[in-house]
């Protein structure tokens, strides 16, 4: 008996929802930069929903519907997600989104053409594969005064968000009607 062996098995599907979440986190950072000047301070992933905190609070509607649309558009190109290492000193000639404070070869997670930065999580192959990014809900952080929090989902679960609203309108229309 080998005492020294291991055996690990992936949950595949569990797996394969964060390399969606976290992906689309990336895209979503990023757009929000791009249209808002608006920065990511803090990202958390749950069993069911994503929030990522801001640095300050879009002005008006149009924004959030110029954003949500960037976000459809940019799933809907597909376009690739590769991974590559670099030396420290090959950093600022990258056009990096955030440079970790860090010493040492950084691994670069790059979505072709959107957004370009220092990462050690998993990720999808392409864009396409998130299905959707969606926007489910947004608010002023009231303990962090200056935040704004962003609730989202990709995939699979911004899928199964959207039933459980199906079913709560069907719901409400059932109890509600006369």
């Amino acid at each position: 008996l080998d005492t020294d062996a291991v055996k690990g098995e992936i949950d595949w599907q569990r797996r394969y929802d964060h390399m969606q979440q976290h992906t689309g986190q990336h895209i979503l950072s990023r757009v929000f930069v791009d249209l808002l000047d608006a920065h990511t301070l803090s990202f958390h992933m749950s069993g069911d929903i994503c929030t990522i905190d801001i640095d300050r609070e879009p002005e008006s509607s149009d924004d959030w519907e110029a954003l949500q649309d960037r976000l459809h558009e940019i799933v809907g190109r597909n376009v690739p997600v590769t991974a590559y290492t670099v030396q420290s000193d090959e950093v600022e000639a990258l056009d990096i989104r955030k440079i970790p404070d860090r010493d040492g070869p950084l691994r670069i997670i790059d979505i072709e053409g959107i957004d370009r930065t220092a990462c050690g999580g998993t990720h999808c192959a392409t864009s396409g594969e998130l299905g959707v990014i969606q926007i489910i809900n947004r608010r002023p952080r009231r303990v962090h005064g200056g935040l704004y929090r962003i609730e989202f989902a990709c995939g699979r679960r911004a899928y199964h968000d959207y039933a459980r609203k199906i079913e709560l309108v069907r719901d409400l229309v059932q109890m509600l009607s006369v």
